[in-house]
């Protein structure tokens, strides 16, 4: 099954699961999942079936030239970890690291 349709899959069970009346572990188990996943996609979506947004706080624009040696998006999360994107960055890489960050 592709990433999307699992994606898909839990977020509909998510959703179901409220109005179900059941425990996690019975409506898991129902459905074929184990009560471990249904946790972890209702943790990731905040109960809601969709993912929660990343939440972005203040912004900062720094103009170039203080020792950065080309231009670059810094962005700071409120545990203090820092990711900086230097031009050419593969969307790839940056579409990993938002997912990771989503998570968190």
């Amino acid at each position: 099954m592709r990433h999307v349709d699992i994606r898909r899959r839990m977020e509909a069970l998510v959703k179901r699961w409220p109005s179900s009346g059941e425990t996690q572990a019975a409506f898991a188990a129902r459905h074929g999942v184990s009560r471990t996943k249904l946790r972890y996609w209702l943790r990731r979506t905040g109960g809601t079936g969709r993912q929660r947004p990343v939440g972005f706080a203040r912004v900062q624009v720094t103009p170039f030239g203080h020792g950065e040696p080309e231009a670059a998006i810094e962005i700071v999360v409120e545990t203090g970890e820092r990711v900086v994107v230097r031009p050419g960055a593969s969307p790839e890489a940056l579409r990993t690291v938002l997912a990771v960050l989503r998570q968190c």
